[in-house]
């Protein structure tokens, strides 16, 4: 059964590198169609799997259609990468010559940037890893509570997530480089900001939960 998810994991892998392409061009647009796209082919399939009474490998065979044909789009923003296609953004004036002896091809991009990509990979066996352990030590039933409370402590960090993975990660690494004192400023004002948001949050969850 692992095995079918593995087109799911190449495709966050390869989504990771494409959402990292338009933060640094800061086309958000794009970034929140990349968001969605992964989670087509689950409602697509679940609604199939009500509709059709699908059992579990019929469903895990049809996402691994889905995701192994989705794992081209990314392959396409990464080739327009090269040459004059990519517009980076807050680094100044693009030079008029950019060949400085250098022949660097779309593999030298992944290549260089394996290791982000598998960042995306292991945050994503992270993120589901534990309902299926749990559901292999405790059963179905303590997996499902599990899930439940999961659920909700990612609906909490919704907002900080798209805030700072998708929105400020690729700000505060050029401010690292070019601005430090600015990285320092906005950085005291967001944690005051989040942790005030933060504790209102928990108060909020400890008197309904």
């Amino acid at each position: 059964a692992v095995l079918y998810l593995l087109p799911m994991i190449v495709f966050q892998a390869l989504s990771s590198l494409a959402i990292s392409r338009y933060q640094l061009e800061e086309r958000y647009h794009r970034i929140s169609l990349w968001a969605i796209l992964p989670h087509i082919p689950r409602f697509v399939i679940a609604v199939s799997a009500v509709s059709l009474h699908l059992g579990i490998y019929e469903i895990l065979g049809a996402l691994s259609v889905f995701y192994v044909l989705l794992s081209v789009l990314p392959m396409f923003v990464l080739y327009g990468m090269n040459g004059k296609r990519f517009e980076l953004t807050g680094h100044g004036l693009k030079p008029f010559n950019l060949d400085h002896g250098v022949n660097i091809t779309s593999w030298d991009v992944v290549s260089g940037a394996k290791w982000f990509g598998l960042s995306g990979v292991f945050y994503l066996l992270h993120y589901q890893g534990m309902i299926i352990l749990i559901e292999a030590i405790s059963g179905r039933w303590e997996a499902a509570k599990y899930g439940v409370a999961f659920t909700i402590l990612a609906a909490v960090f919704l907002i900080p997530t798209v805030l700072y993975r998708w929105y400020m990660m690729p700000k505060m690494h050029r401010w690292a480089w070019h601005d430090r004192e600015k990285l320092r400023k906005i950085f005291r004002k967001t944690f005051a900001v989040n942790l005030a948001i933060g504790l209102l949050v928990a108060v909020i969850l400890l008197l309904f939960a």
